[in-house]
């Protein structure tokens, strides 16, 4: 839909302003008067570089720079929030060998953007926490599916938990979802059963190697009837 949108900056647009120092701070403010719901807007900020000296015809193409604005114009205040929480389904028994690697997504049904935030856990049988991330917060635009990644060192990374020797028995993995001030909007848990499958399948190959050479010793052993008929 057609918004009129006005745009108040701190610095002129379109107009040359002086750096201080090397550096400049721009706080931009939008108004719309004719919304009557939540809605995005896209924006494209281009800053270029220009100089006090004459400009030649060899230098008419000026450096610069854009950057991307996402925001919402919210008449009421109210954020509309409608979350789908899809595709956490680990499997029900695990080999303790490999990492528990999960890839669930986040589906926005609402028409504005969003931008939830929340914790992965790993919850033993005792029901303590041993593994907990917190989730990265990706920005979903309205209307959208994105895949959950994990925060580490402020960077995104898979959903991924490496189990050891001693975590066996049934475990549960847990997603909450909280908006960005706290509240939670969607908390999920699925269960499964760590194992060490790998190790249980080298064990009984083992058993059985050792006792065909048991059972071939003991054959080998044993004595033989000689034919005494003439």
């Amino acid at each position: 839909s057609d918004i009129s949108l006005s745009i108040a900056s701190t610095h002129p647009l379109g107009e040359a302003t002086p750096l201080k120092n090397g550096e400049l701070t721009i706080t931009l403010t939008f108004e719309a008067a004719n919304v009557d719901v939540a809605e995005d807007i896209y924006l494209v900020l281009v800053i270029k570089t220009t100089s006090s000296q004459k400009i030649t015809s060899s230098s008419l193409t000026l450096p610069g720079i854009s950057a991307l604005i996402f925001t919402t114009i919210n008449p009421s205040g109210v954020t509309p929030i409608d979350l789908n929480l899809n595709d956490f389904d680990p499997p029900i028994l695990h080999d303790s060998w490999n990492p528990i690697t999960i890839s669930p997504s986040l589906k926005n049904n609402v028409p504005i953007m969003l931008r939830p935030r929340g914790k992965y856990e790993v919850i033993n049988p005792s029901g303590r926490t041993i593994f907990e991330l917190p989730l990265y917060p990706n920005l979903i635009l309205g209307e959208s599916t994105r895949s959950i990644d994990a925060q580490l060192n402020d960077q995104p990374v898979t959903l991924s938990w490496q189990p050891t020797w001693k975590n066996i028995g049934p475990y549960r993995l847990r997603i909450t979802i909280t908006t960005e001030g706290g509240s939670k909007i969607i908390e999920v848990e699925n269960p499964l059963w760590i194992l060490p499958i790998r190790g249980m399948i080298v064990s009984t190959l083992i058993l059985l190697f050792l006792m065909i050479l048991f059972i071939k010793g003991r054959n080998s052993d044993s004595p033989k009837l000689l034919d005494t008929s003439t």
